[in-house]
């Protein structure tokens, strides 16, 4: 989706904020805060930052994902790199994998969908990241923008993205 909104050849996006996309994309709006985490397979102890090293089966992340500074510079996290959710909780169902990292929103949703959520145990908050309208900036403001940009703020007015995904994947994403 980065080359697309780079290349000017999509209107707008929902992502993540990205520091290393401002050059050539917009932030416009942003809907909600989703804090960045990692979870330990069930058993196993995640209570502090320096733990991430002594989950020696390895931390699934998804490819191209930032999960933090400190955790992104890390080289002693040890990391497995998956191309999407359910293959990485799979892994961890499965004892290849000792932890997973994401958005809470993202891990509790294949979480449930894959029935692995029982093996999700301590959780550690590695940042907190943005959801936000995201657009060529060229796009920046034009007609299509400004109009969704007035949607998204009574939306995020009324709480509306907070209380859906809460409907969705239940307590504890904040």
């Amino acid at each position: 989706m980065l080359r697309r909104i780079e290349a000017d050849t999509i209107d707008i996006a929902l992502s993540f904020r990205r520091q290393d996309a401002e050059a050539f994309s917009a932030y416009p709006a942003c809907l909600f805060r989703v804090p960045i985490v990692a979870y330990a397979r069930k058993g196993l102890t995640l209570r502090q930052y320096e733990d991430l090293a002594r989950l020696t089966g390895g931390i699934g992340v998804i490819r191209g994902v930032t999960y933090g500074e400190r955790f992104d510079q890390d080289p002693a996290v040890p990391r497995s790199v998956e191309t999407d959710f359910p293959p990485m909780l799979r892994k961890l169902a499965a004892g290849r994998l000792d932890g997973v990292a994401g958005s809470t929103v993202m891990l509790m949703h294949y979480a449930q969908q894959t029935d692995v959520t029982g093996l999700l145990g301590d959780r550690l908050l590695l940042t907190l990241t943005e959801v936000c309208l995201q657009v060529p900036k060229v796009r920046a403001d034009v007609p299509l923008t400004r109009a969704v940009v007035t949607a998204v703020q009574a939306m995020v007015a009324e709480g509306w993205a907070e209380a859906l995904i809460t409907r969705r994947i239940g307590q504890g994403w904040e």
